[in-house]
């Protein structure tokens, strides 16, 4: 009765229905793999063998609230330069397309000698008119192309090493993805699943498709028998911080809490990345629009002294 999303809702009534049917939670829950992820109804399966439910219920609860509050935060730090950039490449366009045309018709009808930065500028507007239909056209082509590009296997994966690699923010998608891969492992232990099962439901939560192979090479690594910190060590996607870290957790037999630990610091890390990015982008936003705005002022405004040294 409390939830508004209607998807949810209907997961939920069908859920209720199979319960009454004399079916358990977590068989329920695991025939809408929409709305419940894996981790979710495997974890409560495992509060119901052991009667542990309602204190891994909270553990769930706790666990899915930070996922989502450190995706939130990595989709955050590029609200703002995405807005400013939309902005003033709408102001921009408006200019060339609109105002500009005009003033560059005046200047070309008195014949006035015209500055480098100005010739650029029409040069650029004509472009504009002309072809513009043409450029707009083929870049959402191209957009296309890249979309269905990286829905492929390669292209997939291509995409997410460029996410885990791109200048400034690759070092929080980064960090992002070594908290959740932390804090998951960490929860499903704590909930008393064996290595190797955790590591299969690793596989089917983790979204990158770059970590996704490391773990592949990992988990094959721990049937042979080679542990878990070996083969993390083995790939060089994962830290050496985290490697460490494992390793002690291994030998003292508290990789669960090691884990949660790791998963706090590299969220705390990702949280400082952000901010140096803010940081560090805002400035460089505003010095770009600044300099195509007084590019495009310099260019206008020189001309119309031309013109009052001629009329005098």
């Amino acid at each position: 009765d409390q939830v508004s999303n209607s998807t949810l809702r209907l997961a939920l009534l069908e859920v209720t229905e199979d319960i009454q049917s004399g079916t358990s939670l977590s068989e329920a829950l695991s025939k809408h793999p929409d709305v419940f992820p894996v981790i979710y109804y495997r974890m409560i399966q495992v509060g119901e063998r052991t009667g542990r439910l309602e204190t891994l219920l909270r553990q769930l609860a706790t666990y899915m609230g930070k996922e989502e509050a450190i995706g939130k935060k990595i989709q955050g730090a590029m609200v703002y330069p995405s807005i400013v950039l939309t902005l003033a490449v709408g102001v921009i366009l408006l200019l060339l397309t609109v105002a500009l045309p005009a003033m560059m018709g005046l200047y070309a009808e008195l014949k006035v000698e015209l500055p480098l930065p100005t010739r650029i500028l029409m040069g650029i507007t004509g472009f504009t008119r002309d072809y513009g239909a043409i450029v707009l056209i083929g870049l959402i082509v191209l957009g296309a192309t890249t979309v269905m590009y990286t829905r492929t296997t390669t292209g997939r994966w291509q995409f997410h090493y460029f996410l885990l690699r791109m200048p400034a923010l690759g070092a929080v998608n980064l960090k992002g993805s070594i908290s959740r891969f932390a804090r998951t492992m960490s929860i499903l232990l704590r909930a008393g699943l064996p290595l190797t099962e955790v590591m299969d439901l690793l596989l089917q939560t983790t979204q990158n498709d770059v970590i996704r192979n490391a773990l592949i090479e990992v988990r094959a690594q721990l049937m042979a028998g080679q542990g878990l910190s070996v083969p993390l060590g083995g790939q060089r996607i994962f830290p050496r911080l985290l490697v460490q870290m494992v390793r002690v957790g291994e030998e003292t037999g508290t990789l669960d809490t090691t884990l949660d630990t790791l998963a706090d610091f590299y969220e705390e890390e990702a949280d400082r990345a952000i901010s140096t990015l803010t940081a560090l982008i805002e400035p460089v936003m505003m010095m770009f629009v600044g300099a195509v705005v007084g590019f495009i002022a310099i260019s206008v405004i020189t001309p119309m002294y031309s013109m009052m040294g001629s009329i005098k």
